[in-house]
Parts: structure tokens; C-alpha cells; sequence
């Protein structure tokens, strides 16, 4: 009985070293000045600060949900600009993917909300590509990414994105006040 005391209290111990007993945290990035606030519910989510020359912020929210169950990824890759000029691609959108290093191997879609970007099919058997469009938001240009299913609501898919960024931003100036 002794042994499995100890034992359970060295578990313990363990996990609260490790901090498995807290509260999930919110994440704070900072992009171009600009706070956003994402709350631990829309993860996973990547924050990764650029030890470059201007100290950019990769962000990256997969997976987030919207009306209609719609699928979206939420991305700033200060990589992508660079990248496109090097490049000479449209400056559409902030990242679709690796495969949009190929050159020919996106389209050009004009929608009701403007140009959107997909990336072609691999072959005939390829159902769904990825699309996205730029968004910008208080001066920082986000990559809202989707699937080619999705075009129809591209309209809601814009307007859900600009509601949640600034929900993002809003929580990160309530916080800092």
C-alpha cells in the first residue's frame, strides 16, 4: 500500500512539474504590432517568432470551424512575400501550400469577393484543391486557406474570418488594458 502512494504521489509531482494540471492557455501573437489573442478552444495553433532581421511571427490556426462547417486554416507566413517576389507570383494570398512552388500549378479565380487562388488537381482522380485569399487585417495580410468544395461560400468564409481576427484582436486589447 506504501508503494502505490508514493507512487502516486511521484505522478503528481510529475504532472506538475510538467504542467499537465493548469489551465489551458490562451496564445498572444503579435504580428507587425498588431496583438491577437487566440484562445486555447481554436487549436492547434502554431506561433513561431522569426529570429530574423525584422522579427516576423509565423502564425498558423488549423482546422477552425465556421457556419455551415466549413473548414478553414487562419495563416500569416512573412516567408511568402519574399518567396512570391522571388518568384514573380500574384500577391493574392500569403501561402497555399507547398505544392504552389510549381510554377502552373494554381488558378486564378475571380469571385464575389475578389480574386481567390487554387492550387490545380494532381490528376482527374484529385477531388478537392485548396484555395485561399489575403485578408487584410489592421495592416497584416492573412492567408485564409480552404477547399475548392467551399468556392460557393466564399463570401461567408470572408466574413467569418474578419469576425474572427478582430475577436482575436479585441480579447488581446481587453487583456492589456
Amino acid at each position: 500500500m506504501k508503494a502505490a502512494s508514493i507512487t502516486l504521489l511521484l505522478w503528481a509531482l510529475v504532472l506538475d512539474l510538467f504542467g499537465c494540471n493548469k489551465e489551458p492557455q490562451d496564445q498572444l501573437a503579435v504580428v507587425k504590432g498588431q496583438a491577437y489573442l487566440i484562445p486555447w478552444e481554436d487549436r492547434p495553433v502554431v506561433i513561431n517568432e522569426m529570429h530574423d532581421k525584422i522579427g516576423n511571427t509565423y502564425v498558423r490556426i488549423s482546422g477552425k470551424v465556421i457556419a455551415g462547417g466549413i473548414h478553414i486554416d487562419l495563416i500569416v507566413d512573412p516567408r511568402w512575400y519574399e518567396f512570391q517576389v522571388a518568384n514573380n507570383y500574384p500577391s493574392l494570398f500569403g501561402y497555399a501550400g507547398d505544392d504552389i512552388k510549381i510554377k502552373n500549378k494554381f488558378v486564378k479565380i475571380d469571385t464575389i469577393i475578389g480574386p481567390i487562388i487554387c492550387t490545380k488537381p494532381y490528376s482527374e482522380y484529385t477531388k478537392y484543391v485548396g484555395c485561399g485569399f489575403r485578408l487584410l487585417d489592421e495592416g497584416v495580410s492573412w492567408s485564409i486557406n480552404f477547399t475548392s468544395k467551399d468556392i460557393a461560400h466564399v463570401g461567408r468564409i470572408k466574413s467569418e474570418a474578419e469576425k474572427i481576427l478582430k475577436s482575436y484582436r479585441n480579447a488581446a486589447n481587453a487583456k492589456q488594458r
